[in-house]
């Protein structure tokens, strides 16, 4: 604090300026930002290198700085009075909108968010990062874009921040942030209420159903489920799956055979939309669960047949350690086997339950 006190005048807004550009900045981008003469920058930085608070990023390319410990630029962020910290932001993200200056894509929503950005623009950009974070299955980054983006959708447009929402629910989904996933859809169901797309609503109801249901939170799970059988569930298959969350639900409450009439209910519904792994997977671990083993098993066999020959790599990962431990508690040791190598050829790397069956039981 004392070495930054030091520094005052122009060369003291020239630091802050570069302290929210980032860690490490262009003279130019901070000379945009400011409106001046990239050589006033660049006299008020060469006296900040001068009192060890800036070095050259490069020792070849004199026009990239950056500052010599964390600390100073965190300090020297913090002290900027909030009015002008926003207006700094927004001048980041207004300069690279222009084209005036260049910064990494991954590094714009954040300026667009903080600088109090509300539009087309500032949504865009922390929706282009998201997807970008999605693509090479960073879900904690990308969830933290569709955060950024929520902040700066307007307020009145419900539809958008739904969507938000919804987006933000998957990549919480995606990085096994159950608590942060209901939240924010949650939030998309009661904006989509609000405008009357009961379909959409309702595909969220049965996502929140799932989640509940997998966390054993059986009584939310079972709110959820039963209002999306309630609202026009579009798909006989999203029908299908609530049957077999409540089927399950059932049998875990110990109302056994009322759970296995649902699950049967449900995979007649799936059948006859084409079939579907997912409810045959519940069916599955119901039958076992009321210890109807070789039922079970043979459900859940088939099942994992059908998932591979469509390469439903999350079917897999659920039939395939679902038949793993069913086996390995017979001692089928090489039916064991034969399941946990089905999961390894086609465990999703973004599907955490695939994955720590793998990493475990291998």
């Amino acid at each position: 604090d004392a070495r930054l006190a030091a520094i005052d005048g122009r060369a003291a807004r020239t630091l802050a300026a570069a302290a929210v550009v980032g860690g490490e900045f262009r003279i130019g981008m901070v000379a945009s930002v400011l409106g001046c003469a990239p050589d006033a920058v660049r006299e008020d930085v060469e006296g900040c290198v001068a009192r060890g608070v800036l070095r050259p990023a490069d020792a070849i390319d004199r026009e990239s700085f950056t500052f010599t410990h964390g600390l100073f630029q965190y300090r020297t962020y913090e002290m900027i009075a909030p009015p002008e910290r926003r207006r700094l932001h927004r001048a980041v993200a207004d300069v690279v909108a222009a084209g005036t200056a260049a910064m990494p894509r991954a590094d714009l929503p954040r300026h667009a968010a903080l600088g109090g950005g509300a539009g087309t623009f500032a949504v865009d950009c922390c929706r282009e990062a998201a997807e970008a974070a999605e693509a090479v299955l960073a879900f904690e980054t990308a969830a933290r874009n569709w955060e950024l983006a929520i902040d700066c959708a307007p307020a009145n447009e419900p539809g958008l921040r739904a969507e938000l929402f919804r987006r933000l629910g998957w990549a919480a989904w995606a990085a096994t942030n159950w608590e942060a996933a209901s939240r924010a859809w949650s939030s998309a169901v009661d904006l989509l209420a609000s405008l009357g797309d009961d379909a959409r609503a309702a595909r969220l109801m049965l996502a929140l159903g799932d989640v509940f249901r997998w966390r054993l939170k059986l009584d939310e799970s079972e709110q959820w489920l039963r209002r999306a059988l309630a609202a026009p569930l579009g798909e006989s298959i999203d029908r299908a799956r609530a049957l077999a969350l409540l089927g399950s639900i059932r049998i875990l409450r110990l109302d056994t055979q009322a759970g296995l009439d649902l699950l049967e209910q449900a995979e007649r519904l799936a059948d006859d939309a084409g079939g579907d792994p997912v409810v045959s997977f519940w069916r599955a671990n119901g039958l076992l669960l009321a210890r109807r083993i070789t039922q079970g098993v043979a459900v859940g066999r088939e099942a994992l047949m059908r998932a591979r020959q469509a390469q439903d790599a999350h079917a897999v990962g659920l039939l395939a350690g679902l038949l793993f431990h069913a086996d390995l508690a017979v001692l089928k040791i090489s039916d064991a086997r034969r399941d946990l190598r089905a999961l390894k050829e086609c465990a999703d790397p973004s599907d955490v339950a695939s994955q720590i069956y793998v990493l475990i039981n291998g």
